[in-house]
Protein backbone atom coordinates (compact mmCIF):
# COMPACT_ATOMS: atom_id res chain seq x y z
CA UNK A 1 0.00 0.00 0.00
CA UNK A 2 1.11 3.55 -0.73
CA UNK A 3 1.46 6.55 1.99
CA UNK A 4 1.85 9.67 1.82
CA UNK A 5 1.69 11.34 5.63
CA UNK A 6 3.77 14.00 4.06
CA UNK A 7 0.44 15.80 2.17
CA UNK A 8 -2.05 13.93 4.70
CA UNK A 9 -5.33 15.58 3.77
CA UNK A 10 -7.79 16.41 6.86
CA UNK A 11 -11.49 17.26 7.00
CA UNK A 12 -10.27 20.47 9.75
CA UNK A 13 -14.01 21.45 9.85
CA UNK A 14 -17.36 20.05 10.03
CA UNK A 15 -17.81 22.17 6.91
CA UNK A 16 -15.75 19.27 4.58
CA UNK A 17 -12.72 22.06 4.83
CA UNK A 18 -9.98 20.13 3.55
CA UNK A 19 -6.11 21.27 4.70
CA UNK A 20 -2.95 18.70 4.20
CA UNK A 21 -1.47 18.02 6.98
CA UNK A 22 2.41 16.79 7.21
CA UNK A 23 2.13 13.83 10.37
CA UNK A 24 5.22 11.59 9.24
CA UNK A 25 6.76 12.71 12.63
CA UNK A 26 3.86 11.61 15.00
CA UNK A 27 3.14 8.86 12.82
CA UNK A 28 6.76 7.64 12.87
CA UNK A 29 7.09 8.28 16.46
CA UNK A 30 3.90 6.12 17.29
CA UNK A 31 5.35 2.96 15.18
CA UNK A 32 8.66 3.23 16.76
CA UNK A 33 7.28 3.73 20.26
CA UNK A 34 4.59 2.23 20.32
CA UNK A 35 4.72 -1.27 17.97
CA UNK A 36 5.46 -4.26 19.95
CA UNK A 37 6.51 -5.51 16.53
CA UNK A 38 10.29 -4.61 15.30
CA UNK A 39 9.26 -5.29 11.73
CA UNK A 40 6.31 -2.60 12.32
CA UNK A 41 8.90 -0.33 14.04
CA UNK A 42 11.14 -0.44 11.24
CA UNK A 43 7.87 1.23 9.22
CA UNK A 44 7.73 3.62 11.95
CA UNK A 45 11.35 4.41 10.90
CA UNK A 46 11.02 4.73 7.38
CA UNK A 47 7.64 6.90 7.78
CA UNK A 48 9.39 8.97 9.81
CA UNK A 49 12.42 9.68 7.66
CA UNK A 50 10.21 9.92 4.52
CA UNK A 51 10.24 12.59 1.72
CA UNK A 52 6.58 12.08 0.85
CA UNK A 53 4.44 8.61 -0.63
CA UNK A 54 6.55 5.26 0.52
CA UNK A 55 5.56 1.79 -0.14
CA UNK A 56 4.49 -0.38 3.29
CA UNK A 57 3.63 -3.81 2.61
CA UNK A 58 0.14 -4.64 2.91
CA UNK A 59 0.75 -7.06 6.30
CA UNK A 60 1.68 -4.25 8.64
CA UNK A 61 -2.07 -2.24 7.88
CA UNK A 62 -3.64 -4.15 10.36
CA UNK A 63 -0.87 -2.99 13.49
CA UNK A 64 -0.95 0.26 11.96
CA UNK A 65 -4.83 0.35 12.15
CA UNK A 66 -4.84 -0.95 15.32
CA UNK A 67 -1.77 1.81 16.50
CA UNK A 68 -3.66 4.66 14.89
CA UNK A 69 -7.13 3.97 16.18
CA UNK A 70 -5.25 3.58 19.79
CA UNK A 71 -3.61 6.79 19.60
CA UNK A 72 -4.01 9.92 20.64
CA UNK A 73 -4.22 11.80 17.36
CA UNK A 74 -7.21 13.77 17.06
CA UNK A 75 -10.42 11.83 15.14
CA UNK A 76 -10.27 13.77 11.55
CA UNK A 77 -6.37 13.09 11.36
CA UNK A 78 -7.67 9.29 12.23
CA UNK A 79 -10.14 8.93 9.66
CA UNK A 80 -7.58 10.33 6.85
CA UNK A 81 -4.90 7.83 8.07
CA UNK A 82 -7.24 4.82 8.24
CA UNK A 83 -8.85 5.86 4.89
CA UNK A 84 -5.08 6.31 3.38
CA UNK A 85 -4.73 3.11 4.64
CA UNK A 86 -8.29 1.45 2.75
CA UNK A 87 -8.38 3.24 -0.21
CA UNK A 88 -4.45 2.50 -1.49
CA UNK A 89 -3.49 -0.56 -3.14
Amino acid sequence: MKLNLKELPVEVSPDGTIENRDVRTQMGNLLWNFSQDIALSDVGREIYRSEGEIEVADVYREGIEDLVKRSTFFAPVKRAILKQLNTNP
